[in-house]
């Protein structure tokens, strides 16, 4: 079965403008469903209760560092790119970053500048060397750029190596295709179905009691989903992820 792999993208946004075309593109062609800043509404509360559920639903979190620390949230003291980069840490994604070779070259205009000035902004500049630390030592796996076309050939070997080594539930699967469910030894139950009316299709409910996971992809509702006294891990408009 052919799948995709979500695949979140973090970092500042005006200084990185070429590097993330760069990135998207790179995913797109390495089978990925890239998820970033573009898609989001302007910055809110609502907005970081939306990037934690777009990361809980990615397969992949990759961080792109350059010469900026980005706009700080009031309430943390921290970058949203560096607040992401802690949640997904803390929900164990599987994390690529990518740090500046060379800092010492970045241009000043792409470096923190104190507003109505021209100087650089030493206090945000301290916070992102701080921040390339905490990255540094997480233990995650760090690759260095130097331009947009070296970044995306990282990308590319390195999603390619992450999609080899991830768990087999990992992915995206066209709504219209079948999904096997598997038991608690490996195997196979019967053929999931997705619930409509309230109604399951293709499965019976003892099967379903049994099945250690279901994971179904679909793309318009309104569906309903009955977990027969199982645990349901999460739900929105595109995805069902059941789980033991």
């Amino acid at each position: 079965m052919e799948k995709s792999y979500r695949v979140f993208v973090s970092s500042t946004f005006e200084d990185l403008k070429d590097e993330r075309m760069a990135v998207m593109q790179a995913l797109l062609e390495s089978d990925c469903i890239p998820a970033g800043m573009e898609w989001f509404p302007a910055a809110s509360i609502k907005q970081w209760e939306l990037i934690k559920k777009v990361i809980n639903d990615s397969d992949f979190y990759i961080c792109v560092i350059g010469g900026r620390y980005g706009s700080i949230n009031e309430e943390t003291e921290k970058s949203f790119s560096q607040m992401e980069f802690e949640y997904a840490m803390g929900n164990k994604k599987r994390i690529i970053a990518f740090l500046p070779n060379k800092p010492e070259d970045i241009p000043k205009r792409k470096l923190d500048i104190i507003p109505n000035s021209d100087n650089v902004d030493s206090a945000k500049q301290e916070k992102l060397g701080a921040f390339k630390k905490l990255v540094q030592s997480s233990g995650i796996h760090v690759k260095y750029w130097d331009d947009p076309g070296g970044l995306s050939s990282q990308i590319k070997s390195g999603i390619y190596n992450e999609i080899k080594r991830a768990h087999k539930n990992a992915g995206w699967v066209k709504y219209n295709e079948s999904y096997e469910l598997l038991g608690d030894d490996g195997s196979k139950l019967g053929i999931a179905g997705i619930f409509y009316n309230d109604s399951l299709s293709n499965i019976t409910e003892k099967e379903f009691k049994k099945a250690k996971e279901l994971r179904i992809l679909f793309t318009s509702g309104p569906v309903f989903f009955r977990s027969y006294q199982r645990k349901l891990y999460s739900v929105d408009t595109r995805l069902i992820l059941w789980h033991n």
